[in-house]
């Protein structure tokens, strides 16, 4: 608005002390105050500021006035900077997703899920993986394959693992099974589901 006057010398008037105590700090930290200055210089005119009490006349206004002077000019005072545009999207993307991870690591029901997914990110295949091999992944993250669950089909008794003589599951053949002791080499050798299934996403489909 200043420009359009086009005068040399223009008069800023305000009875918010706190403000005028801010701009005329050489060296504001606040991102607001550090805009105003740079604008003050790109204009071609003078421009002087004024503070005019509000509360003249006042008793009890004048002094919360006149302790609020001196609390902005006390070297023990505390300046409160705002955030800015970029810190604000920051914390609104990854504030969700820290209490979602926080509700997930302390939910009390079953373990299974969570004791193959830990973390609450979205799943991330190789962008060269087939379907077929998206397919395998899943089945074998939520525990069901045809070799494991046929029996709940047939009405069958689960299936005992011929050589351990362990009940066949999808944690025992990838994790114990000494049959497939040579194969597990392929995710490192694995200590848990976790391990094994968060391995490289096509090493644990072909295993």
């Amino acid at each position: 608005m200043i420009p359009s006057l086009n005068s040399k010398s223009c008069i800023i008037i305000s009875d918010s002390l706190s403000a005028l105590s801010s701009i005329s700090n050489p060296y504001p930290k606040n991102e607001l105050v550090q805009l105003i200055h740079k604008l003050i210089s790109e204009i071609n005119s003078t421009i002087c500021f004024m503070w005019v009490p509000s509360h003249v006349g006042l008793p009890g206004n004048e002094k919360a006035d006149k302790l609020a002077y001196v609390a902005i000019m006390s070297p023990l005072s505390t300046n409160i900077n705002l955030l800015t545009l970029s810190e604000t999207f920051n914390i609104i993307q990854h504030k969700p997703m820290e209490e979602w991870q926080k509700f997930w690591s302390n939910l009390h029901l079953s373990k299974k899920l969570r004791n193959i997914k830990l973390f609450v990110q979205k799943l991330k295949y190789p962008p060269n993986i087939k379907r077929r091999e998206e397919v395998n992944i899943t089945r074998i993250k939520i525990g069901h394959s045809l070799l494991t669950h046929a029996h709940l089909i047939t009405k069958e008794p689960a299936p005992i693992c011929n050589t351990c003589n362990e009940t066949k599951t999808i944690e025992h053949i990838v994790i114990n099974c000494h049959k497939y002791t040579e194969a597990r080499k392929i995710l490192n050798n694995p200590l848990t589901l976790y391990q094994a299934l968060n391995a490289k996403a096509q090493q644990s489909s072909h295993f």
